[in-house]
């Protein structure tokens, strides 16, 4: 089988204990109606860190900080294998400007077994402490 490899950027927005879930639309080529975090696919020689701060300014309209960046790790899906960039991440402000996703949500790490996520979220949640 001749699977696609793709890189991308994988945010943990945390904040006053919660995670910012973001509903992906439900005509989404991948992953349609699951929970997402921040992040996304590089541009032309853009750092991790750059693309990180750029997808959660066109996400979410929030300036955020990068606490700190995780070890990038891999996820396979039945036509794709994904590298991921992951960064727990802050803010100043919980006030959302959605541009890509339909809803939002603040769960406690507790919560996310509840709902729906993209395997990155989980993994990062777990690389991060904030999930066992």
């Amino acid at each position: 089988m001749n699977r696609r490899t793709c890189v991308f950027t994988s945010g943990i927005l945390f904040k006053d204990g919660k995670i910012l879930l973001l509903k992906r639309r439900d005509d989404e080529k991948i992953h349609p109606g699951k929970w997402d975090c921040l992040g996304g696919h590089f541009k032309e020689f853009e750092s991790g860190e750059e693309c990180m701060l750029r997808e959660a300014k066109e996400e979410i309209g929030v300036e955020i900080k990068i606490i700190k960046s995780g070890k990038v790790f891999e996820i396979h899906e039945k036509d794709r294998r994904c590298i991921v960039l992951p960064y727990l991440l802050t803010a100043d402000s919980k006030k959302i400007k959605l541009t890509e996703h339909i809803e939002f949500k603040w769960v406690s790490p507790n919560e996310l077994k509840n709902f729906n996520c993209v395997p990155d979220l989980v993994e990062a949640s777990k690389l991060f402490g904030l999930i066992k």
